[in-house]
């Protein structure tokens, strides 16, 4: 498939679930077009690495980009609907060099988003990939698809950089070092969402 061939883009309509607000599991039920908002983006990235414009992204992970990208975008989407300013690190720009987080909240801190497949048993940050942000904040798929996007919940820095690392050649770690819990393990959304909530333009949704 060439660049973006067969997406169509409408409005983004990914909404969370109005009754998961409150919930230690906060659910996202995704629309078709942001799905294609994600693969469109997929495969720009490619085309820039194939450019060589940049050497983070590889022929061999359009699944995990996707999934990276379902995960920035459903956080950005929380945060419009809590209301929440923000300085978005939109990897569409490739700030990478300059900006060390995904977003940066006024008066909260920095924060790093991480997104899993709906397979995957354990939470997993590459330490080469962790860029020491204030918090870090989980999502999982829901399915394959997926029609649902979990927010499964969050850690503080702290939190992170005390987890058990799993050396290089383990089970879960075949290919580089990495933190590694479980995902029952995390913070409760919730407790998030309502820190997020403090720093919101309008009222509480909770």
């Amino acid at each position: 498939m060439s660049l973006g061939e067969g997406v169509k883009i409408k409005n983004l309509l990914a909404r969370v679930r109005e009754s998961t607000w409150d919930e230690e599991i906060t659910v996202y039920d995704v629309e078709p077009e942001v799905i294609g908002w994600a693969h469109l983006h997929m495969y720009m990235y490619l085309k820039r690495y194939k450019e060589g414009k940049g050497k983070h992204w590889t022929e061999d992970e359009e699944r995990k980009t996707f999934i990276g990208l379902m995960g920035q975008k459903i956080f950005d989407i929380m945060l419009q609907q809590l209301a929440v300013p923000k300085d978005h690190n939109d990897p569409v720009i490739d700030w990478r060099l300059e900006k060390d987080y995904d977003f940066k909240i006024p008066e909260l801190g920095t924060v790093e988003v991480k997104c899993f497949d709906h397979w995957c048993r354990k939470v997993l940050i590459k330490l080469e990939e962790w860029h020491g942000n204030d918090f870090c904040v989980i999502f999982k798929f829901g399915d394959e698809h997926p029609s649902e996007v979990h927010m499964m919940g969050w850690l503080t820095k702290e939190q992170v950089e005390n987890l058990r690392i799993s050396k290089k050649g383990e089970h879960y770690t075949p290919i580089a070092d990495a933190y590694i819990t479980d995902f029952d393990r995390l913070n409760p959304s919730n407790k998030f969402i309502k820190m997020l909530e403090g720093r919101s333009l309008c009222e509480s949704k909770t």
